[in-house]
């Protein structure tokens, strides 16, 4: 099976990415596989997405995200949402205005 969409650079950075992060897993020291994956990761967005967008919210979700996934899935303790919508706020006066929420939210259990 031949996928349409994998280039040669893609095999390049798996085997170039891949020893390191499997010697990162067996390190003992918990955050150099999280570094390990973020740089695979990242290397593998950067060879293989050749789009020209650079609009600000193609950029976070495509490169960001990978990071902030890597980082607050280690943890049982942290959690995080992407958040891009409205919240209503009430004023005084008893009106209703939209507020917008962040892009990315960060949690804590």
């Amino acid at each position: 099976m031949v996928l349409c969409c994998v280039t040669d650079d893609w095999y390049k950075i798996q085997s170039t990415t891949l020893p390191p992060l499997t010697k990162a897993s067996q390190s003992g020291d918990k955050h150099d596989p999280i570094v390990a994956n973020i740089l695979h990761q990242q290397a593998l967005e950067f060879a293989g997405n050749k789009s020209k967008s650079t609009f600000e919210d193609a950029y976070v979700h495509r490169c960001v995200s990978s990071m902030f996934k890597t980082i607050f899935q280690s943890d049982p303790l942290f959690d995080y949402d992407w958040a891009k919508r409205s919240l209503l706020r009430k004023r005084k006066t008893g009106s209703q205005t939209c507020a917008p929420k962040p892009n990315f939210v960060a949690l804590t259990a």
